[in-house]
């Protein structure tokens, strides 16, 4: 009897064991879905894969197609996550070249240019970004914050208020909005604009000493004990978690003095010494108190090494009911 070909076997046991398999699986079991390389690009996006993410939403970019500015977008956030904004800068540009008009590129080169510190450019970036999206509310604080820095005070207003009219009144709007009333001596407005920006979240130190300073400068007139409340929290606030600042400790010690709280006023400024020995002001207020409470000796001693320190003739005619003869 003549066997047939081996191959010839193949098909039906091939159709044998798919049988089986079909007879195995529970009812209602789908074939497993295949993910897209877009698909993979976004979960690496979204867990901050950023070596995979910017090669495939690159691999995305070049094959075209109506998700390419998107892709583009993607490849050059990416390409920032990992610490590379020349390469996202290329990028974008080179988008830019097909989509001229995707207002979200333009966003993301004012991102780029900002963090290589070319903020006239970035500005330029924002303000086409807008021309294309009148209103769209990240270019508008971004674009703020980069006139802030440039010194355009009443430019970055305008935006700030247009992002309150939008009611986008998180804590980094409000502190930036501060900042362009300080800028333009609006000292009162720009206290209260803080105080509502530091009840909307965390903020940084530099924003909570600016706030400080305003107060400490004679910015607020007049000033209120509830203002001098709100500057103590603040500051006590950045001491407690960069001690080393000692602006913070010596303007507590100012506030302490203002208070009639001697004692406490003088731990503060021992602080800001311990801090920075050559703190002059310190020195001064230390010297001060001593000779109030008839403790020549000390007084002396502070005021000669603050003399050692900055041999000045004003301070020196400042200090001479504290020298001991």
């Amino acid at each position: 009897m003549t066997r047939p070909p081996r191959n010839a076997r193949r098909p039906q046991a091939g159709l044998a064991l798919g049988l089986a398999l079909a007879l195995l699986a529970p009812a209602g079991c789908k074939a497993p879905v295949r993910k897209t390389r877009r698909d993979v690009a976004h979960e690496a996006t979204a867990e901050r894969d950023w070596p995979l993410a910017a090669r495939l939403w690159r691999q995305e970019f070049e094959a075209g197609g109506p998700g390419a500015a998107e892709a583009c977008l993607e490849a050059a956030r990416a390409e920032r996550g990992q610490g590379r904004p020349d390469e996202a800068r290329e990028l974008l540009d080179e988008g830019l070249e097909r989509f001229a008009e995707d207002a979200s590129l333009w966003e993301e080169r004012g991102n780029v240019l900002d963090e290589l510190r070319f903020r006239r450019a970035a500005e330029h970036s924002y303000t086409r970004a807008l021309e294309l999206e009148p209103g769209r509310p990240s270019a508008l604080l971004e674009r703020a914050e980069i006139r802030l820095e440039l010194g355009l005070a009443s430019a970055a207003r305008k935006d700030l208020e247009a992002c309150l009219q939008q009611g986008r009144d998180g804590s980094r709007v409000w502190v930036a909005y501060a900042r362009a009333l300080a800028a333009l001596g609006e000292g009162r407005s720009a206290f209260d604009a803080y105080a509502r920006g530091f009840e909307q979240g965390p903020v940084e130190d530099a924003s909570l000493l600016g706030a400080a300073a305003l107060y400490m400068g004679g910015a607020l007139d007049p000033a209120s004990e509830r203002d001098r409340e709100r500057v103590a929290a603040w500051l006590n606030i950045v001491a407690a978690r960069a001690p080393q600042t000692t602006l913070a400790h010596y303007w507590l010690g100012l506030l302490a003095e203002e208070r009639g709280a001697a004692a406490e006023a003088e731990a503060a400024f021992e602080r800001a010494l311990a801090v920075d020995p050559t703190h002059l002001p310190s020195y001064e207020h230390l010297a001060r108190a001593a000779f109030e409470r008839g403790d020549r000796e000390r007084a002396d001693q502070l005021a000669r090494r603050a003399l050692e320190l900055g041999p000045d003739p004003a301070r020196r005619k400042r200090f001479q009911a504290w020298l001991a003869d």
